[in-house]
């Protein structure tokens, strides 16, 4: 699965819009799954060219990010480079603030970071001071530009290089 963080909502056709136009080779479908909504009647989770969607517009995981796109039955490899290429075209085309997971290449232990996406651009981010769902939590701290290599995917979301 993946995660992406939106800093305000978008609507479900814009998230699947842009899920297609990525990966025009799989049919997307919005099911609210984890909301115990019932599947859409021509989904079928074992075909793999079937994906969906969810999104959670009052998600209290991290402040200033309200909003989380959940993605399901892409492929399990390059998973973090799929959200950070998904997560860059979001803030591009939709003129967001994404925020998506990151593993920084020299510290590959530490659980506490992330890249946060303006306008498609990338910067390094620290979470170590955001308590999810905490009142008073304090917001993911932008710790300067940081460029991502470009990556290639294929209409599948299976990927290519870089």
């Amino acid at each position: 699965m993946e995660e992406i963080f939106l800093s305000r909502a978008i609507t479900s056709a814009e998230a699947k819009a842009l899920l297609q136009s990525a990966m025009p080779s799989l049919i997307v479908f919005e099911w609210d799954m984890m909301k115990g909504k019932d599947a859409p009647p021509d989904l079928n989770p074992d075909v793999d060219t079937h994906i969906w969607f969810e999104l959670d517009a009052e998600s209290d995981s991290l402040p200033l990010f309200p909003c989380r796109l959940s993605i399901y039955n892409l492929p399990r490899e390059r998973v973090e480079e799929r959200q950070l290429w998904l997560g860059q075209m979001l803030s591009a085309r939709y003129e967001l603030t994404v925020w998506v997971s990151f593993t920084h290449p020299d510290r590959p232990t530490d659980p506490y970071y992330g890249i946060v996406f303006e306008r498609g651009e990338s910067y390094l981010a620290d979470d170590s001071e955001v308590a999810s769902g905490e009142l008073n939590a304090k917001p993911v701290l932008i710790l300067g530009p940081y460029p991502l290599p470009s990556m290639k995917f294929d209409s599948y979301g299976r990927f290519e290089g870089r």
